[in-house]
């Protein structure tokens, strides 16, 4: 019944582990392009840890804390340089596997199995040479991998040995990026130095990254000088000093009390596994290695949500900051574009307006110039009829007057139109290009009348001719010859006026093309409308962020 409800919670434990990666998995997915580098990064790094199967310890601190003296004394191997220089020139791996043998890996990333001694393995790793010159980025292996058959830790679970922090800041950057995927970071610090400001600031930049739950402190006391009673007198005299200082310290690295009670205390150079006597802190170390070792993959893999949920809290804080940068861009946008579509919708109607004044000015022109030619036709009778009478005055006078009452009103109305602030204003010489484009082409005269008796010409009248058939319609009270001649003369002086309708309609177009042009104004700066897809993408990861997070802390 037991090994059913442990399997059914591993079930469960591993449900939620895949749900929470397959939540930060679509919240990478989802980030916005302009979304800092950093921050992906972080991001991706998160996703990274919580899908890794093995489980990292990463021994951290600041150069000549004793890292590399206390690895090699877990693995029961001087595998590690060290040194009175900085040793730590690339990050090395270790894992308990057989058989006994180091790998390194160079920059290209190609890897090349070199002999397993610390003297070979310092040629690739170590930050000097053996005359101490301090060896460039690109002359040292980016790591080394070293399988360890009697390293104090469980087969699951990597031991990582980090360059020591305040030396370069190329190096400091590796080793922190490292320390932040971790799943425990032994931080070792020296008794002498004491704890410092420089201990503090990159702890508590870890406890940014990755959560204070992952922090262990081990105190390296260097007492291998001096034997086993001077490792009881520093436990009794100075190791309660170093904790009080600790106290002092841990409200601003983000740590609290349980981190100082946890305090790990070993002499890095002959800390030992043994049963009883003095192992110089080897029984407090390899119960902690042992208590990650007893967890479960899955229950340690589960504290990853901590750093999960703080990732997610610096994406939702970025994003919200981000959402309320792009409300007020888009509401400019927003604004930016209402008053370009209110000023191109006003050209529009503009536009509108100049071909309906045109329309207005030319609509029924044909008719008064027609009615017009009517009213000079009546004018022709058979008793007043005479030769070589100008019968098309009265035609141009109307004519003229009617061109001349809508070319004043077109004007009129255009003068209105170009008022308004997207038009250009109409003034006394563009009003002059549109009154001529007014009239009918002719001879080159500038006044109505004159291109009206142009377009019209004479109207010929008929002389009626003398016939015995005339003298007997006399005869009978009407001259059948004289009502003929008028009668086509009534018609030459209407085909007259429908040949002046057709010269006054064909300046619409005209007028139409000029008044635009000259009324047109300069075009204007293309404002687009403002772009929904920002929004959306963010508040999608917004969403999806928001979602893994509640996975995460669930």
């Amino acid at each position: 019944m037991t090994d059913a409800l442990a399997n059914d919670a591993q079930m469960r434990a591993r449900a939620r582990l895949e749900d929470v990666a397959r939540a930060v998995r679509s919240a990478v997915s989802a980030m916005p392009h302009d979304c800092p580098q950093g921050l992906r990064v972080r991001v991706e790094k998160v996703l990274k840890v919580l899908e890794r199967e093995e489980i990292h310890i990463c021994v951290s601190g600041l150069f000549k804390a004793g890292k590399s003296t206390l690895i090699n004394q877990l693995a029961r191997w001087p595998i590690l340089p060290s040194g009175s220089l900085p040793e730590t020139g690339a990050p090395a791996v270790l894992r308990r596997r057989s058989p006994q043998q180091v790998r390194i890996q160079s920059r290209s990333g190609a890897m090349q199995e070199i002999e397993a001694n610390a003297e070979t393995l310092s040629r690739h790793t170590s930050l000097y040479t053996e005359d101490g010159r301090r060896r460039e980025l690109n002359e040292m292996a980016l790591q080394a991998e070293i399988d360890a058959p009697r390293l104090e830790i469980a087969p699951n679970v990597v031991l990582v040995d980090l360059p020591g922090l305040r030396d370069t800041r190329e190096m400091d950057e590796v080793a922190l990026d490292l320390a932040s995927e971790a799943d425990l970071i032994l931080w070792v610090f020296r008794s002498e130095p004491a704890f410092s400001e420089q201990d503090s600031a990159f702890l508590a930049y870890l406890v940014e990254m990755c959560g204070a739950h992952v922090i262990q402190l081990v105190l390296n006391a260097m007492t291998s000088q001096k034997g086993a009673n001077a490792w009881r007198e520093f436990l009794r005299d100075v190791a309660p000093a170093h904790r009080q200082a600790l106290r002092s310290a841990i409200g601003e690295i983000g740590l609290d009390e349980r981190h100082v009670e946890k305090l790990c205390i070993v002499d890095a150079t002959l800390v030992r596994k043994a049963f009883i006597g003095v192992t110089f802190g080897g029984r407090e170390l390899f119960r902690l290695l042992r208590s990650v070792a007893r967890r479960s993959d899955l229950t340690v893999k589960a504290a990853r949500f901590v750093r999960v949920a703080r990732t997610l809290d610096v994406c939702a804080a970025w994003a919200l900051e981000a959402q309320t940068e792009i409300e007020a861009a888009y509401t400019e946008a927003a604004s930016r574009y209402e008053v370009y579509r209110a000023r191109m919708d006003r050209r529009d109607a503009i536009r509108a307006e100049i071909d309906a004044a045109v329309a207005q000015a030319f609509q029924g022109l044909d008719d008064e110039i027609a009615r017009a030619g009517r009213d000079a036709a009546s004018g022709v009778s058979e008793n007043g009829y005479s030769v070589g009478v100008n019968v098309a005055g009265p035609l141009v006078n109307g004519a003229t007057s009617a061109v001349e009452t809508r070319r004043k009103g077109l004007i009129a109305r255009l003068a209105a139109i170009g008022s308004d602030p997207e038009a250009v204003p109409l003034d006394a010489k563009m009003a002059g290009r549109i009154e001529t484009a007014f009239l009918p082409e002719g001879s080159g005269a500038q006044s109505p009348r004159a291109r009206f008796e142009a377009v019209i010409g004479t109207v010929s009248t008929r002389q009626p001719k003398l016939s015995w058939g005339r003298v007997a319609s006399w005869l009978k009270g009407r001259d059948s010859e004289v009502e003929a001649a008028a009668s086509a003369t009534r018609g030459a002086v209407r085909s007259a006026a429908s040949t002046a309708s057709r010269a006054a309609l064909a300046c619409q177009p005209r007028v139409r093309a000029l008044a635009k042009e000259l009324l047109e104004p300069p075009s204007i700066t293309v404002v687009a409308p403002p772009d929904e897809r920002p929004r959306e993408r963010l508040a999608d990861f917004v969403s999806k962020v928001d979602h893994a997070r509640a996975r995460a802390v669930a």
